[in-house]
């Protein structure tokens, strides 16, 4: 059992800091408001993310920056990429979470907000970053059998292989 999980008549109820210490990986790529749209893209392709965290000078969250940020950029007929940057697209208003926050409710918040990714704060620090994907894995390989078969059949078409 992973430390962070609370079990309750056999059910876990893991915290944002169980699915962090699983998935291993604190590094959070991100970008300042004034890097060039081009680059973002490219930051996401070359690191095979969906998300990029904007930061200030300082370190502060000012904004994340998403394929979806991008795709409806592209949609916009009338946007001068080459003039464009991360700030002028991100989304300013950034949900975050804590350590100590259950999964359930940071799944529902992302769920309800309609987004896929949410930094993960401490001490005024960002030091993780969580996806819909790592809370879905985390179930499943936490879940008993017969829940686990079901979510995996249900994923089973657009994540075949990604299951380690």
């Amino acid at each position: 059992m992973l430390r962070g999980n609370i079990v309750s008549q056999g059910n876990i109820m893991p915290k944002v800091s169980a699915l962090l210490e699983e998935k291993g990986d604190f590094n959070v790529i991100s970008v300042s408001p004034h890097t060039a749209i081009v680059e973002a893209a490219q930051v996401l392709a070359r690191e095979k993310i969906g998300v990029l965290v904007c930061r200030d000078s300082e370190g502060g969250l000012v904004g994340i920056f998403s394929e979806r940020d991008l795709v409806k950029a592209v949609a916009d007929n009338n946007r001068d990429f080459a003039s464009l940057s991360v700030r002028d697209l991100a989304s300013p208003e950034v949900v975050t979470c804590k350590l100590a926050d259950d999964l359930k409710d940071v799944i529902r918040t992302m769920g309800c907000g309609g987004f896929r990714h949410m930094p993960v704060v401490a001490g005024g620090q960002i030091v993780g970053l969580i996806s819909v994907t790592d809370i879905f894995r985390h179930y499943t390989r936490h879940a008993p059998d017969d829940q686990a078969e079901i979510l995996c059949a249900y994923a089973d078409p657009f994540a075949k292989g990604s299951w380690a």
